[in-house]
């Protein structure tokens, strides 16, 4: 499955609105083309879709300059609650294992652009994030966050 192949929430939008907000980037700016109102970022019926996303994600891009280490930044206000249901899932998973598990099988639910895998060899577990297939600039940003 594609990522291009599911609607997310508007709550990963949300946080990069703010993000670029806190930066001085206007809300037009980081909205503009991509078929979204900011009102509709606080409404939890609202589908948002990948390419929608990745446009807003785009334009924060060429408002901030680019700068390498941003997708990490933004990064760090992905919290469980921004996930929903998948963050509470993983949350109250008794094991790190289940956890994975779970995750695993609903990234749908997630905000990933990245190609993740896992898999388990002898002693250990290997999970895997993969650039996807973006502008460079772009798929670098996504897999920082």
């Amino acid at each position: 499955m594609s990522f291009w192949d599911f609607t997310r929430s508007p709550a990963s939008a949300r946080l990069l609105v703010d993000f670029g907000d806190e930066r001085g980037v206007p809300h037009t700016t980081l909205l503009a083309g991509t078929g979204l109102a900011d009102a509709q970022l606080d409404d939890p019926k609202v589908e948002v879709t990948a390419a929608q996303e990745l446009r807003l994600t785009g334009n924060l891009l060429r408002a901030l300059g680019r700068a390498q280490g941003l997708g990490f930044e933004v990064g760090l206000r992905y919290h469980f609650s921004a996930y929903g249901v998948w963050g509470y899932g993983l949350i109250a998973s008794a094991t790190g294992r289940d956890a994975l598990a779970l995750a695993m099988r609903f990234l749908p639910l997630t905000y990933a652009y990245t190609v993740i895998t896992y898999r388990e060899a002898p002693d250990t577990g290997v999970l895997s994030f993969g650039a996807p297939e973006l502008d460079g600039d772009l798929s670098r940003f996504l897999v920082e966050r």
